[in-house]
Order: C-alpha cells, then structure tokens, then sequence
C-alpha cells in the first residue's frame, strides 16, 4: 500500500484515491491461485469476473486494460484451459468447454488468446460450440460473430483458401461425411453447416464485429 500512496487512508479517503482500483487488482491476484482454478474446473468466464475484469463493457476499456497484469492473468489461465480441453479431447476424457456464459468483451479476450498462440479453428469452432449447440443458440449467444472475426483475422490474406479449408474442417467435424444426402437433409448439424457456411461465404460479421476486428488487427 506504501507504494501506492494508500497507507494509513481509511474510508472514503482510500476507496476513492486515484491507486485504490490498483489496489483491487493486487488483492484479486494474490488471493485467487489459478492451480485452485484448475482443480475445481473454473470457468475462464468466472475467473474473469473474480479478477475485477467484469467491468469492461465498452471498446476503450479493454485497450485500457489489456497491459494491465490482472488481463495477463486471465490470458495466462485462458491459454491454460485451451491446452487442458485440446488434451482432454485427444485422451477422450471430456468435450471441449463451450464458452456460452462468457460476455462480448471477454470473448474479444478470448480472440486475442487464440489470434496469438495461433490456435486451431476447429478447437476454436468447438469452443463456440459450433459441434453441440443449435444455430439459434449460436447466434443468441453471438458466437457466429465471434468466430467470424477469428475467421477474417486467421484468413485475411488467402479468404477464398479460407473458406475451402474451413468447409471442410466444418464437414469433419460435424461428422456429415458419413451421412447419406437423405440424413444430411434432416440434420441439424447440416442446419449448422449451412448456416455458417453461408455466414463465411458472405463474410457477414454484423455491427459490432467491425471495430473489434480492426483492433484485433492491430494486436500481436
């Protein structure tokens, strides 16, 4: 607290001293041990409330706080779920975890982790539970729009290959190889198909995905 100039403020006087919120995050990371995470299967999403980032709602703050060591905690714990759930599926053990319950922000988060340890589509399309969720869910949950940025960020020079390779990494996954044109028609993993293949045809990334991507762009 010396060193932030909040010893011996009490009260309001320390509450709204202009260090205080850094002072939070000091707490939050010293009290929350990610091994504890990973033992209890923490979800990225509630970790990222527990650490106070919760409260970035709009397109400034996360460029606020992306250098800021409680965003390097979560990445880290991010890129470590991502590593658990890739082993997990090769051993069979469990599905990857979908991230439903994650708000827009966090998921612009998530992007960045996956843009920047180069992660796959496939697992990334997992995660957004493209191989277990309805197409209703993934929209309502804007998950479409969330890849759709990944997408463009991962195929930005080769977007014709782009979208031949992710047709068919699509297929594998959604196991519609092994269906007959009869069963396929009645699928609801074609539904999906469909859906998101039309979605990368048209590169239809919405309203809010632009602004996200082009400073996506910018991030290494």
């Amino acid at each position: 607290m010396k060193k932030l100039n909040l010893k011996g403020l009490t009260g309001d006087a320390l509450t709204e001293h202009k260090n205080y919120k850094f002072f939070e995050q000091f707490v939050r990371i010293k009290t929350w041990n990610p091994r504890n995470w990973h033992n209890t299967d923490t979800s990225t999403s509630v970790v990222w409330r527990a650490l106070g980032l919760g409260k970035i709602k709009t397109w400034d703050d996360p460029m606020k706080a992306i250098d800021t060591e409680v965003f390097q905690v979560y990445q880290r714990y991010a890129k470590s779920v991502d590593d658990n759930a890739i082993l997990n599926v090769f051993k069979e053990i469990k599905p990857v975890p979908v991230i439903s319950d994650a708000s827009w922000t966090e998921k612009m988060a998530r992007i960045l982790s996956w843009k920047t340890n180069k992660q796959s589509e496939t697992y990334v399309m997992m995660a957004l539970g493209f191989d277990t969720l309805s197409v209703s869910a993934i929209k309502s949950h804007q998950n479409d729009q969330i890849f759709m940025v990944f997408w463009l960020l991962k195929n930005k020079n080769s977007l014709e290959a782009g979208k031949h390779n992710t047709e068919g990494l699509l297929r594998n996954m959604l196991k519609l190889d092994r269906l007959s044109p009869e069963e396929m028609a009645k699928s609801n993993k074609y539904q999906t198909f469909k859906y998101l293949s039309d979605l990368i045809k048209k590169n239809d990334i919405g309203e809010q995905a632009p602004a996200l991507l082009q400073w996506l762009a910018q991030k290494r």
